[in-house]
């Protein structure tokens, strides 16, 4: 709590009270005696009316969820399915890679696969014709050890031939960019025909709901809010008021803005909050109770007291 007092004259000074607490922590006696001393310059006729200024601060509005879509492998555009604004699902394809360079190299893997496994074959029937051999002293030891290792080597390179098959058919699936999350296009940056290489950009996908308010608080208020907390949020724009629960809290200063970034979530099932929009943010706060408030009023009775005393004196 801290309380400004301003003076345009020396006898008329105007109390301006700027209070701020958390829901789990009740005022404390600081409070108490400026709500006392505010009432005290009232009650003495010194002081004009005085204001309480509004305890909030100012956020931006981002979206929940923001990603640069890029691609994963080389290609040429061969179709774009979004455009800018465009609402998109989950899962479905944003753009489509030229797939024919892709399609050869997985029928080639298939097939070194399936020479692999027939060179397996092979080698594994002549496996168990030396074994039985090489029990009956047919064969020598170094015949019976080259049949193991050229077993061993072909089962080994089936499973390698088949790895091969796996990349070349994920990296086919990668043609086609989709989308990770439902959302809107908020950016496009390629055109069919283009040549993308491996991370060049070609989409920016936003989530509009929910949307996510952003502000920072000074040292003074960062115990006095935690995750999980309610807040109002009210649109610069139109003094709409939304509520916020409080999702993150940084644990260390910004090195480019003041104070600790706060973050928290609100609703946006109507669309109606865009990236951008600014709004004020309300701290949790209980308000004075009913002790403070009799505590208040106990002094401006006894101040009046005094200064009808004195008047009266004063007559005489």
């Amino acid at each position: 709590m801290h309380v400004l007092l301003s003076s345009s004259t020396p006898h008329a000074l105007e109390p301006t009270a700027y209070c701020r607490h958390s829901r789990t922590q009740k005022p404390g006696r600081v409070q108490i005696k400026a709500l006392a001393l505010s009432a005290l310059f009232l009650a003495s006729g010194l002081v004009s009316i005085p204001t309480l200024a509004a305890d909030h601060l100012i956020a931006n509005l981002e979206p929940g969820q923001r990603v640069q879509l890029n691609s994963e492998i080389q290609g040429v555009v061969q179709q774009v399915h979004a455009n800018l604004g465009d609402r998109v699902e989950a899962g479905a394809v944003l753009l489509q890679l030229n797939r024919r360079d892709y399609e050869l190299e997985t029928q080639l893997a298939k097939a070194q696969v399936a020479l692999s496994q027939a060179e397996r074959k092979a080698s594994q029937k002549q496996y168990q014709r030396l074994k039985t051999l090489y029990k009956n002293g047919s064969v020598s030891d170094s015949q019976w050890e080259e049949a193991i290792r050229n077993y061993d080597v072909s089962r080994a390179q089936v499973l390698v031939d088949q790895a091969r098959l796996d990349i070349t058919r994920q990296t086919l699936s990668k043609t086609a960019l989709k989308a990770p999350f439902s959302g809107v296009i908020a950016s496009r940056m390629t055109e069919p025909g283009q040549l993308l290489n491996s991370g060049d950009s070609a989409f920016e996908l936003v989530s509009l709901n929910p949307m996510k308010a952003v502000f920072y608080v000074l040292e003074s208020d960062y115990q006095r809010i935690q995750p999980g907390d309610q807040l109002d949020v009210e649109l610069r724009v139109n003094g709409q008021r939304y509520p916020a629960e409080v999702t993150h809290i940084a644990p260390d200063q910004n090195q480019s803005r003041p104070g600790y970034r706060v973050e928290a979530l609100l609703e946006n099932d109507q669309g109606q909050l865009k990236p951008g929009f600014s709004a004020r943010i309300w701290l949790p706060d209980d308000g004075p109770d009913a002790e403070q408030i009799e505590t208040a009023q106990a002094v401006i009775r006894n101040n009046t007291l005094d200064q009808n005393q004195t008047r009266e004196q004063e007559d005489d």
